[in-house]
């Protein structure tokens, strides 16, 4: 085993998705509708140390993701009861737990917030 890393509690990591301008960074999904951004910290050596640390977490309404797809700074989870999408906000400057900011749900109905932030 290379690692173990408990980042969610009594939740398991269904998929992931690794940051598209930082090699350590990678996004975990999991079991109970909840996304981790994840510094692996690893440190380059033959060994393989890491030393991890979460960076911030996405909310959603307690569903299964499935699938994770990053673009630029959006971050959309595909889950048993729709889409999610984020506006991701830097984590250096902000890792507060962040709520979705539009839920796309199935068939063909869209929940937007009464201002989109972007």
């Amino acid at each position: 085993m290379f690692a173990h890393l408990p980042v969610f509690k009594k939740a398991y990591i269904s998929c992931l998705r690794l940051h598209q301008s930082n090699a350590d960074w990678v996004y975990c999904g999991a079991d109970h509708g909840k996304v981790a951004l994840i510094d692996l910290g690893l440190t380059g050596s033959v060994d393989y140390k890491i030393s991890w640390s979460r960076l911030k977490m996405f909310t959603c309404s307690g569903t299964d993701i499935i699938q994770l797809l990053v673009k630029g700074d959006t971050l959309i989870a595909a889950a048993q009861k729709g889409c999610f999408v984020w506006k991701v906000k830097e984590p250096a400057k902000d890792n507060k737990d962040q709520s979705h900011d539009t839920q796309l749900l199935f068939p063909g109905k869209l929940l937007l917030p009464a201002t989109i932030p972007w």
